[in-house]
């Protein structure tokens, strides 16, 4: 009995992690069965999104108020201003999770450092 075959064998469940990605790189079947599992779950449009990501170093959203800091390389307090000032229309939070659009942050901190200029000028928080 062939080693791919006795992977196949194997419940989900109980394969290491190693042992399952040889069996998705190994074995041609189970690459179209993971194919169409994929596709049954997400949109062509989604696919092609997480693809564009893994290509570009630069990622299109971040989490929480760490990924704004290091959005605009400021402290955490400076972040959290932003987000609740500046940047709000870029962010979206449910409960405890924030995640905020990158490009339309920095579009709307440009738009803000026009009229207003640099950091010492951002609007106080209720």
């Amino acid at each position: 009995m062939e080693a791919n075959e006795e992977l196949l064998k194997q419940p989900l469940a109980v394969m290491k992690v190693c042992d399952f990605v040889r069996a998705i790189t190994e074995t041609p079947e189970v690459r179209q069965l993971f194919r169409n599992l994929i596709k049954s779950v997400l949109t062509d449009e989604e696919i092609e999104k997480v693809i564009e990501d893994e290509k570009n170093e630069h990622p299109r959203t971040v989490r929480g108020i760490t990924g704004i800091a290091s959005i605009f390389g400021c402290s955490l307090p400076t972040a959290q201003r932003l987000k609740k000032t500046v940047i709000k229309d870029a962010v979206s939070q449910r409960g405890r999770l924030i995640i905020t659009d990158v490009e339309k942050a920095k579009k709307l901190f440009k738009n803000y450092q026009a009229q207003n200029g640099p950091f010492s000028g951002l609007p106080k928080t209720a």
